[in-house]
């Protein structure tokens, strides 16, 4: 939780060093934002993070200084945004926006606004079947008053009978007047605005989008800058004769380094060739922590490592190897 501050940086830290890679972020829009916000100049918007916020106004966020190619941002919404009247009112607010500022378009409205027009809806519709139904008439009451509305009874059972497909989806209550039979849809934040990866039902069921799921290794992999941690060793990686000549990548050769390029251009990634800090594989401390390569993935200073690396059962428990 959040002290008083409102601070998110000191747990951020903490769950960073916890190695924690799933982080929910129950918090208002607002909040959540700041949250990310502070995440990302911490360097947690890589591949290694997974997001999911609870707020259900995560369409309006507005994440473009955060998200980037890597970032792994979910939330769920409740819009209907194929219902005509919330396609009229966003075309009608932003053209009225456009006449007098050159400001981003209005991202829709907030799910306490679209609810309030849906219960307004229902509660008319509602009140209309009554009066078809008996004639209700107008008569003050007093809210300090111990009597009911004579009509109140009925008034709750058409309420019950309301069925139709508002601003936030479908519409319809059971008998203890619960809403049911509604869907979140399930939305991933993109450097574009956000894609719809799944549906969840309120009968508890699940509808992840097969394109989502159904991701080879070059699809995962695709357009993205790895961070290879190695060690010099022949005939593996080495720096070649005249590497003063060269920048970055092209300083080294080797079987590795041979073998991450053609890799690299099956599976369409980038990457950039890192010498381990310590010049160590990687050894557990008596702290916990890991030395050399090994310590660098767990800290998740590389996304790679690649050497003439020797698995160890110790080694596997914190990192995975590619075997022969």
């Amino acid at each position: 939780m959040l002290d008083d501050s409102l601070d998110p940086t000191p747990l951020l830290k903490e769950i960073r060093d916890d190695k924690v890679a799933t982080i929910i972020i129950d918090a208002n829009a607002s909040i959540s934002y700041h949250i990310l916000r502070k995440a990302n100049e911490l360097g947690m918007m890589s591949a290694f993070y997974k997001y999911i916020l609870t707020t259900m106004d995560f369409p309006l966020l507005q994440l473009h200084d955060v998200v980037n190619d890597q970032s792994n941002i979910v939330g769920f919404s409740m819009l209907n945004i194929s219902h005509p009247f919330y396609l009229e009112f966003i075309r009608s607010l932003n053209l009225s926006w456009k006449e007098g500022c050159n400001i981003s378009p209005y991202p829709g409205p907030a799910l306490s606004s679209a609810l309030m027009f849906d219960a307004v809806h229902v509660v008319v519709s509602a009140v209309r079947e009554l009066n078809r139904s008996q004639e209700i008439g107008v008569k003050p009451l007093s809210c300090t008053s111990p009597l009911i509305w004579q009509h109140g009874t009925s008034l709750m059972n058409y309420l019950r009978m309301v069925e139709y497909d508002g601003l936030t989806g479908h519409i319809e209550f059971n008998s203890k007047g619960q809403r049911t039979n509604y869907t979140l849809k399930i939305l991933e934040k993109h450097p574009t605005g956000h894609k719809e990866i799944g549906t969840w039902y309120s009968n508890n069921t699940l509808a992840m989008n097969s394109t989502s799921l159904d991701l080879n290794a070059s699809e995962t992999l695709a357009n993205k800058s790895l961070i290879v941690t190695t060690i010099l060793e022949s005939p593996y990686v080495m720096r070649k004769s005249n590497y003063q000549n060269y920048q970055g990548n092209d300083q080294y050769e080797g079987f590795c380094v041979d073998m991450l390029r053609e890799l690299a251009d099956v599976l369409r990634f980038s990457f950039k060739i890192k010498l381990v800090d310590d010049g160590l594989y990687g050894a557990p401390e008596p702290n916990g922590s890991w030395t050399g390569m090994v310590g660098e993935l767990i800290n998740r200073k590389a996304d790679l490592a690649v050497a003439g690396f020797t698995i160890t059962s110790e080694r596997e428990k914190v990192i995975d190897f590619s075997k022969p």
